[in-house]
């Protein structure tokens, strides 16, 4: 197996307002968890690990920062991250891929997500446990 450089990527996902499914990805080229972390409360994931909900409130500033137009009478958009190894995709390196197993070394990530919790290729937040609360929690 290629020592293949992984990267932690960061990404707005939209899902369709009408079918509720998944639409589309935004990854995003730059990405700084100071600016970005202003805009919600983070207080217990200052590393922007968990998945986060783009409102009217913090639409503007989002286009700003991602240069991404975002039309939210269409699509419920969230701020994400997630573990690659596609050189196409932009990210901050993490590591490298383990030998044995295929994956990249496990994220040191903060409490908030419990201990068991670890990021791995191909995961995305949009399927993990935090992003059916706030989409539970939305309809509401």
């Amino acid at each position: 197996m290629p020592d293949a450089e992984v990267r932690l990527a960061r990404y707005i996902d939209a899902y369709a307002r009408d079918a509720e499914e998944f639409a589309f990805t935004h990854f995003l080229a730059e990405f700084s968890e100071e600016a970005y972390g202003r805009l919600f409360d983070v207080s217990g994931d200052p590393r922007m690990f968990g998945v986060y909900q783009i409102t009217e409130d913090t639409r503007a500033a989002i286009e700003a920062l991602s240069s991404v137009k975002l039309d939210l009478s269409r699509y419920d958009y969230f701020l994400e991250c997630g573990t690659t190894n596609d050189p196409d995709i932009p990210g901050t390196p993490v590591g490298h891929l383990d030998e044995t197993t295929g994956h990249p070394p496990p994220l040191e990530l903060s409490p908030v997500f419990g201990t068991t919790w670890r990021a791995r290729p191909k995961m995305s937040m949009r399927h993990g446990p935090l992003n059916w609360i706030v989409r539970l929690l939305r309809r509401t």
